[in-house]
């Protein structure tokens, strides 16, 4: 029997190894493909990421949560830790300090997946805080400049106030033409991704979503925003995202947060004079609400979270292209806020693409 083998031969072996290989190959080929054709997107305000002191704020300092440059240190490597654990291809945070912490977290969030961060910056003007948003990515920035233009507030249809506003202590402030505001944290950023053009827009907006005296104002700056974004749609897909201290009134969070003012309607869809050819979604829509909940803010003072205290005030919205390439879509709450917290009093946003 042994004998009516035929003997092997190297000849047949390159003949039929590419007809063994081919689908070997392709698997392969398309695997790699899925892999690197994925993008992750995250947002996350990481609260005060300061290590050089800064003193109209005194951060490391009592003026922060921080109180001292080892705590500073200690919250940088928490706030890595977190990065690390979401590997996201493109990150905005907000409550940056500078490039200093930008490269430091981008060099202590490596790991061994081959894909390294980018920090890239444009210093805003916020210079009561010294507070700013940086971008990092694993992608070519192709340009990356700020936004410099104000609008005057109460801008047209605010639901804000008419005439006036109640401002931190109660007090009445007379507000119809008096001033006008800008985005003093914000940036624009061009990229490509599987040979789509995408403007992103980082920004952060006024804090307290209840005020009326912030309302007017964070009013302004969407408009600010949302003017840069309709010019940005006609020309390529948008990503805007950051801590807008604002509700969605169409996607609500977890509590129900009800907004006072158009900012999230404004984000999504442009100016009454100038609305979006193609509107914005909330990559919220894909969360249950009651996971939607991206902050605390310890109303009562006892540095317990509880549920009350959680809100939904970081976005991410998507032109719609990118808002039909969404896989998943998660708050990431892996950690516990309390007063001894070392990461933030955020939570990250987190938007698979595909």
């Amino acid at each position: 029997p042994l004998a009516s083998i035929p003997p092997f031969r190297i000849s047949d072996f390159l003949l039929y190894t590419p007809f063994i290989m081919m689908p070997v190959m392709y698997f392969l080929a398309m695997l790699l493909a899925c892999q690197c054709s994925a993008f992750r997107v995250m947002q996350y305000n990481v609260e005060w990421l300061f290590l050089d002191y800064y003193s109209p704020a005194d951060c490391p300092g009592q003026g922060c949560t921080w109180t001292d440059a080892d705590r500073a240190e200690t919250h940088m490597t928490a706030v890595a830790d977190v990065v690390s654990a979401v590997r996201p291809d493109l990150l905005n945070i907000c409550e940056v300090e500078g490039m200093h912490e930008i490269d430091t977290l981008a060099q202590l969030s490596r790991d061994d997946s081959g894909k390294a961060l980018q920090g890239h910056f444009v210093k805003g003007t916020d210079t009561a805080t010294g507070q700013n948003v940086g971008l990092l990515t694993s992608l070519p920035v192709l340009d990356m400049y700020r936004l410099n233009d104000r609008v005057a507030f109460p801008v047209p249809g605010s639901t804000c106030a008419a005439e006036s506003a109640i401002d931190a202590v109660g007090n009445t402030k007379q507000l119809r033409g008096s001033s006008d505001e800008g985005v003093s944290k914000n940036y624009v950023a061009k990229i490509q991704w599987m040979g789509v053009d995408i403007t992103v827009f980082g920004a952060h907006f006024l804090a307290y979503p209840d005020r009326s005296d912030r309302c007017v104002k964070r009013e302004a700056q969407a408009a600010v925003v949302a003017d840069a974004v309709a010019d940005a749609l006609k020309t390529s897909e948008v990503i805007l995202l950051g801590d807008f201290n604002d509700y969605d009134a169409e996607v609500p969070d977890k509590n129900n947060n009800r907004p006072i003012s158009l900012v999230l309607d404004t984000l999504k869809n442009g100016t009454a004079a100038r609305p979006y050819d193609r509107v914005l979604r909330s990559a919220a829509e894909w969360v249950g609400q009651g996971d939607r909940y991206s902050d605390w803010w310890d109303k009562n003072g006892d540095c317990a979270a509880e549920d009350g205290e959680l809100g939904a005030i970081d976005h991410v919205l998507l032109s719609p292209a990118l808002f039909d390439r969404i896989d998943d879509v998660f708050f990431y709450h892996a950690y516990t806020e309390s007063c001894d917290r070392n990461t933030s009093d955020h939570y990250p946003l987190v938007v698979d693409l595909v």
